[in-house]
């Protein structure tokens, strides 16, 4: 491990050697990722495409070294070679597969859920909930044939990575502001351990894959239920 390391240092002092100015620049370090951010904000919303930028520049280095070696590979030894590729491989791979899972969930958005609902529930009433013109939350408001209001379902976005406890926090606290019966927290990637479930009473969290599915499941349930009330008033 000590000698491989020693070739991956020896191999990047020849690799900023080749680019001075381009590769590790203080300026260089996160324009990249800026920029990235910049194009895919639109797209993504800011917090994945920050991501997704950080995914794209953080093996820039990596790739210097195969360039380099492409430019000039008698510069290097046949172990700084060895392990350069090394580093390239598990490094470069880890981000792209990543980069490549945000890319693909351009079409799992709070945008898209709403649009879903608004076709499929077309008695319902869909309001979205924006923060800096980006939609991060919806509020379904169900209703029955005679359009009579049966609950109110909260989704909110809980992006990807861990799982903070501000989550369930931010839901209570929307679901009491919103008057919400049921708040579901839909995310990209579940935390490690953790399975598509209810979280605490009339709480729950899903993958926006199957946002789609949830939201039937919880809004039959919810008319079942408010039915069965109303049965109940009747034969009182």
């Amino acid at each position: 491990m000590k000698r491989h390391i020693e070739n991956c240092i020896s191999a990047d002092c020849k690799v900023d050697e080749m680019f001075k100015d381009v590769v590790r620049g203080s300026s260089t370090r996160t324009a990249p990722m800026e920029r990235v951010a910049q194009v895919f904000e639109k797209q993504l919303g800011r917090k994945k495409s920050e991501e997704l930028g950080f995914h794209l520049s953080d093996w820039a280095h990596d790739a210097a070294f195969i360039l380099a070696l492409n430019l000039n590979p008698g510069k290097f030894t046949d172990e700084e070679i060895n392990a350069g590729c090394r580093e390239f491989i598990v490094h470069a791979s880890y981000h792209v597969e990543n980069a490549k899972r945000i890319m693909e969930s351009e079409d799992c958005s709070m945008e898209n859920l709403g649009d879903f609902l608004e076709s499929k529930f077309p008695l319902d009433v869909i309001t979205r909930l924006l923060t800096e013109g980006i939609c991060t939350g919806i509020i379904q408001e169900v209703r029955n044939e005679a359009r009579t209001i049966c609950s109110k379902i909260i989704y909110e976005d809980g992006g990807t990575g861990g799982f903070p406890a501000r989550w369930l926090k931010k839901l209570d606290e929307d679901k009491c502001k919103y008057l919400a019966d049921i708040g579901v927290i839909v995310v990209d990637k579940l935390p490690d351990g953790l399975e598509e479930r209810e979280l605490s009473p009339a709480c729950w969290i899903c993958l926006y894959s199957d946002a789609e599915l949830v939201s039937a499941m919880l809004r039959y349930c919810t008319l079942c239920v408010s039915r069965a009330k109303q049965t109940r008033i009747v034969s009182a």
